[in-house]
């Protein structure tokens, strides 16, 4: 995997993008909940998400437009938890570190609270 990834404010037109990595087998094993996600939630959930500027929601494509991945930031408990997602066709090459050292991912990471929680979602 050589080419240069981007990463951007997810959008209403990554909804399905989302949704199929979301429903992946290794990303529902690895979640906190297990079960696969219903598109009738999703739509609603993905909505909410998107306008959320609390936790920030990112997409990270190739040059190309191919989509990587998420990244999201959520709250469990007292703790920030930064997700990241990617697409089984980009897995094994280390994109999920490659991803968290982006400098985009840094400076947010940097205007968050020290109880920060990391999961790779693979």
């Amino acid at each position: 995997m050589h080419e240069k990834l981007n990463i951007r404010p997810a959008v209403i037109s990554d909804m399905e993008n989302v949704f199929c990595l979301s429903n992946d087998d290794l990303v529902r094993k690895n979640s906190i909940n297990k079960e696969k996600i219903k598109w009738e939630n999703h739509i609603q959930w993905f909505q909410n998400r998107i306008q959320n500027t609390k936790y920030p929601f990112y997409v990270v494509e190739t040059d190309k437009g191919d989509f990587v991945g998420q990244v999201r930031f959520d709250t469990q408990d007292s703790d920030i938890v930064v997700s990241v997602s990617i697409s089984p066709e980009f897995r094994g090459f280390g994109l999920g570190a490659e991803i968290i050292k982006m400098e985009d991912i840094q400076k947010i990471v940097m205007l968050l609270p020290i109880n920060l929680l990391l999961r790779s979602k693979l």
